[in-house]
């Protein structure tokens, strides 16, 4: 599996370039960005959206543990759950 690391050592530019030319944060010059570019289509880089999410510090995961499923309560607990948690609404 290939890595930044490996990009930005065959780009020649450090870890840090080649994460702002992947996610668009930052502006890159057009020469370096095609250096990098061209390192990742070579190499067959593909980012790894568990890698950010860990990096982060937030997966956008909602954990929901319960005793039963026999409680009347609890069946409807997921959708409610489901429907606070998304970033339009408000509970």
């Amino acid at each position: 599996m290939v890595g930044i690391r490996e990009v930005a050592e065959a780009a020649g530019v450090s870890m840090s370039t080649v994460s702002q030319v992947v996610t668009g944060n930052r502006p890159v010059s057009a020469a370096t960005r095609a250096r990098v570019e061209a390192a990742i289509t070579r190499l067959g880089y593909r980012a790894h959206p568990g890698a950010a999410q860990l990096r982060g510090g937030r997966t956008g995961t909602v954990a929901l543990i319960v005793p039963t499923l026999e409680n009347p309560f609890y069946p409807w607990s997921p959708p409610a759950c489901r429907t606070c948690s998304s970033p339009a609404t408000s509970c």
